[in-house]
């Protein structure tokens, strides 16, 4: 998050200097700690977790193919045809796994 926002990060940063990347630490670790109490599976939430990488993938994907086909963003160097048709196919195949998961 702090690359994406751009804020000041790293753990040789004091507090002071890179107060929103402390704080996103310290929810994680917070976070952490309440599903540890609360009893949570944690090979199950990580089984979930993957879960819901795999049914959110293929739309990532579809944002990175409309992406490199913009040669405005691409800044006129777009992505080759062979490339767009391998993430395609990808995009495709995992779009069919994820509906095949739910529906066998």
């Amino acid at each position: 998050m702090a690359e994406t926002l751009r804020w000041r990060e790293g753990l040789d940063e004091k507090f002071h200097d890179a107060q929103r990347f402390y704080l996103i630490i310290v929810a994680s670790i917070s976070i952490g700690m309440v599903l540890s109490f609360l009893d949570i599976n944690p090979m199950r939430a990580l089984f979930w977790t993957a879960v819901m990488n795999g049914v959110l993938a293929p739309f990532l994907l579809l944002g990175i193919i409309a992406i490199a086909t913009d040669a405005t963003i691409m800044r006129g160097q777009p992505s080759s045809a062979l490339a767009l048709f391998f993430v395609a196919c990808t995009t495709l195949l995992m779009f069919s796994a994820a509906i095949a998961m739910f529906l066998l």
